[in-house]
């Protein structure tokens, strides 16, 4: 088959389109040619990019699931595994999506038409790559030249930062680097994220804007949102987008830390000490992610657990971690899971919010940092040494300023708005009322649902009101 010219359909890259495996950045190259086309995703390829074949046999691609389908013309049909994800996983997994017949470009891998159906290839899988070898590279050269590729010739990006880790090595690297970002930060004048942020701007002379939200826009912005994330974020998680468009500058680069974690740990240090979790390989690392999955669909409402699309088995069956895929190094694989599934899904749609109103980037993503990292011996990735030695190396006068903490003392606030919001009664009644959730549950059990004082009144309101808002997209296609 004849390869048509290659180019950028989503995401971003530094250097050649026609050799992305040279090329810097995370991104999905390729041709919409709906013949001859096809589509290739860097190491982790965190924004979104799907693909269907239609009823003429023709590849069909674009970034958005709801339009993707009425492009396609396929009527509209639930994926319960996708749904059943996003209940109890808190987003979807491999290539599903919430329309069976349309799938997402997994990580790595590439797409083309063969013989009318799609075919897949995995290219550079995570299972192949050095784990837990070296030593730390104190010149942190391959770091910034990620955060090079991020930024082209732009000096003045701008930049979310928080009291986290991720955000702090950014600001560090822009410093390095002699940019001056615009420096924005999420949260009441209360928040701890917001405090650590104003802190860290003053040290570095820079000024800091305060985007605090407002409940209200949840249900505001709902179908918009839902639409942008092909209706996989959840809607506890919008504050992603409500976020950006108060800092909407939609030529402006948006430095994020998303993939930071992979260089400290995402899920647990005391597990990945455990020295039975590291003897039990990849079985180990689905028996605890089921664990994990169960104890999130514990805290949804009872009547979720009989007689209801949500189903654990559907979802217990995506855990399965294959050995092309996944490294037989306990931890490695755990790790592995959290760059190409919960980065790819959970993350990809966070970048999908940002890529409404600016350009997102992140040096984490990029897949020769990735190499570094995964080769990197685990105590480096423990107690988050990783970062705090980078931080250390460009910027040292910014490690007093505390993490993840109230500078203050006092207790920590929250940037996000949804808990206040998911106990309302304005929530509930839309909830209830809604037709759009009658696929999933009819108005009796909607109502049991939401007056159920043994479920988690949070996770339960995120859930409804993601599948309520990705049902009023259903219900406004145009086939």
């Amino acid at each position: 088959m004849i390869k048509s010219s290659s180019s950028v359909l989503t995401g971003y890259l530094a250097g050649d389109a026609a050799r992305p495996q040279d090329a810097s950045g995370d991104f999905v190259v390729g041709s919409r040619h709906p013949t001859q086309g096809w589509a290739a995703s860097s190491v982790i390829g965190a924004l979104p990019w799907y693909y269907t074949v239609s009823p003429l046999g023709e590849l069909l691609q674009g970034s958005n699931v709801f339009e993707l389908c009425a492009t396609a013309k396929h009527p509209w049909h639930w994926n319960l595994t996708a749904v059943s994800q996003i209940a109890m996983v808190g987003h979807t997994l491999g290539s599903h999506t919430l329309h069976p017949k349309i799938f997402r470009l997994a990580a790595h891998t590439e797409v083309r038409l063969v013989n009318g159906a799609a075919k897949l290839t995995k290219t550079d899988s995570l299972s192949a790559w050095r784990w837990d070898e070296f030593e730390l590279d104190d010149s942190f050269k391959t770091l910034t030249d990620a955060f090079s590729a991020c930024l082209e010739s732009s000096r003045a990006p701008i930049l979310s930062l928080s009291a986290g880790y991720d955000s702090r090595v950014l600001l560090a690297l822009c410093l390095q680097a002699g940019c001056s970002p615009t420096i924005a930060s999420m949260g009441s004048a209360e928040a701890a994220d917001f405090k650590v942020a104003k802190l860290l701007a003053q040290r570095v002379g820079l000024a800091v804007e305060q985007i605090e939200l407002s409940p209200d826009d949840y249900l505001k912005h709902g179908e918009q949102i839902s639409r942008t994330t092909s209706g996989v974020k959840t809607a506890g998680d919008w504050h992603t987008w409500l976020y950006s468009k108060r800092i909407e500058n939609p030529d402006c680069i948006h430095l994020v830390g998303s993939n930071g974690e992979f260089a400290r740990t995402f899920f647990s240090d005391v597990l990945t000490r455990s020295k039975l979790f590291r003897l039990s390989g990849r079985r180990g690392v689905t028996a605890w992610l089921a664990l994990k999955t169960l104890n999130r669909f514990r805290k949804l409402p009872r009547n979720f657990w009989f007689a209801n699309p949500v189903r654990f088995g559907l979802v217990f069956d995506s855990l399965q971690l294959p050995s092309d895929e996944y490294p037989n190094s306990t931890v490695a694989c755990l790790d592995t899971f959290y760059a190409i599934e919960r980065v790819h899904h959970f993350i990809g749609s966070g970048m999908a919010c940002y890529a409404q109103f600016s350009k997102p980037r992140s040096p984490f993503l990029d897949k020769r940092w990735m190499k570094e990292i995964a080769a990197l011996r685990r105590p480096w990735k423990e107690g988050n040494r990783y970062h705090v030695a980078a931080v250390k190396k460009f910027a040292p006068y910014l490690l007093d300023i505390p993490f993840n903490q109230d500078p203050d003392g006092a207790k920590l606030i929250s940037y996000s708005p949804f808990s206040k919001l998911s106990h309302s009664q304005e929530v509930e009644q839309l909830l209830v009322e809604s037709s759009a959730l009658d696929f999933l549950l009819d108005r009796n059990a909607r109502i049991r649902a939401m007056r159920d004082p043994r479920a988690d009144k949070l996770a339960a309101v995120s859930f409804l009101l993601t599948m309520h808002f990705a049902g009023m997209n259903t219900q406004n296609l145009k086939i």
